[in-house]
């Protein structure tokens, strides 16, 4: 049996392939999103030297302005680790900036940090957050110190928060959708290795049907006619000689059978295949194999025939040979019959033998083995369940009842 499945890592979305600034765009966020603490370092050097360089040109500025800016700036590198926490930090230095009348262009730390409290916390945060920047921009507009007039300034800040604000929002979203694509991949992934393994085990436990028929049934007839070629060997040298011949000719087909369906498990080999499985045309075959071990066999057809799928065929086909199989296993019988009943779209199926009604599936240690399991199996296939005990009339008795569907017949 071919591999059914072969284990894939699951794509991430949010570091697809590709070339040219594509593929930068996504190795680069790939790295923050795997380094966030260096990245968000980065960040606050690069906003600091910045408002460094800006600082340094003006004359007045003191020792208190450098340490106030580094105090506004330094949070931002534990922004994702505690958000909210960041962003309060950041206000309150804002708002003593305020009160010292000092004038940073670091005051753009409280932008950031509104953006990741958006990003990475509820909506609910990220409102009170706004709500709290926004009355900031109104006290710092109402001083009139950035522009001419109040309005622009407020204006012009209250755009800057709401910018943040709406960023932060539009990146959570995107994330939260992006994480919900992964999670999905990966639920996919399991469902379909699941299924892998469940066809894997079925197609196991079918192979392992269809050995156990062909081998124990193809077994238990050379077994008996090599015991009927011993018992005569002295005596009827001729009827050995055919005896021998037909434990020949059984054991090439069972050569035969089983090369059939291990062919299907090597790559490259079809005959397996293609080659049609026994159906019930095939039954007066398996009588006559059986018949030469000295059990008289007889097939009796009751009710009109109608075409069924192969798959039914096959399931009758395998639950006589079973039967039979016990018959000359576990039975001292002389004879057994064969019933086939038609009722469309019903097929009744019954094997009745004159030996002794002992349990007909053990194996000589009191444990069950799995022949009448595996008819069960088959018969379930088809909605039937199937009895195998003693017979009305005496010895034993194995029927069932399936219910197939009718194979179109064509004109």
């Amino acid at each position: 049996m071919r591999t059914l499945a072969r284990s894939a890592t699951v794509a991430d979305p949010r570091h697809p392939p590709g070339d040219g600034l594509g593929a930068l765009f996504h190795r680069v966020r790939g790295y923050v999103s795997d380094h966030p603490r260096a990245f968000d370092a980065l960040l606050a050097g690069g906003l600091l030297a910045a408002s460094t360089v800006w600082l340094a040109r003006l004359p007045n500025a003191g020792i208190g302005w450098y340490v106030l800016q580094v105090a506004l700036i330094a949070p931002l590198v534990w922004r994702r680790a505690h958000p909210s926490l960041v962003f309060a930090v950041i206000t309150a230095f804002a708002f003593a900036q305020w009160l010292l009348s000092y004038r940073l262009i670091a005051d753009g730390a409280l932008l950031v940090a509104l953006y990741t409290v958006a990003a990475h916390q509820s909506r609910v945060r990220a409102l009170t957050a706004a709500a709290v920047l926004e009355v900031g921009v109104i006290i710092e507009s109402v001083s009139g110190i950035l522009t001419d007039t109040w309005i622009k300034s407020l204006v012009f800040l209250s755009g800057l928060a709401m910018a943040a604000l709406l960023l932060g929002i539009t990146v959570r979203i995107w994330n939260d959708y992006l994480s919900w694509l992964v999670e999905r991949a990966e639920r996919l992934e399991l469902e379909r290795d699941q299924q892998a393994r469940l066809a894997a085990a079925a197609e196991r436990a079918r192979i392992a049907r269809e050995m156990h028929d062909v081998v124990a049934h193809s077994i238990a007839v050379m077994v008996t006619l090599a015991d009927g070629a011993a018992a005569i060997a002295l005596t009827n040298p001729v009827s050995t000689s055919e005896t021998l011949g037909e434990v020949s000719a059984t054991g090439r087909q069972a050569l035969t059978d089983m090369r059939r369906m291990l062919g299907v498990l090597r790559a490259g080999e079809t005959d397996g295949a293609l080659a049609p499985q026994p159906g019930i045309g095939d039954l007066p075959a398996l009588i006559g194999r059986v018949g030469s071990t000295g059990l008289d066999v007889e097939l009796r057809v009751e009710g009109s025939t109608f075409p069924f799928p192969p798959t039914a065929e096959l399931t009758v086909y395998r639950i006589v040979q079973e039967a039979l199989t016990n018959i000359m296993k576990h039975a001292t019988a002389g004879g057994a019959r064969i019933t086939l009943r038609y009722d469309r779209p019903m097929v009744h199926v019954s094997i009745t033998d004159d030996g002794r009604s002992t349990d007909r599936d053990g194996n000589g240690n009191g444990k069950r083995g799995h022949g009448i399991a595996g008819m069960q199996e088959r018969a379930g296939v088809f909605g039937g369940t199937l009895r195998a005990g003693p017979g009305v009339d005496g010895g034993w008795e194995v029927s069932t009842t399936l219910q197939v569907e009718p194979a179109p017949v064509r004109p």
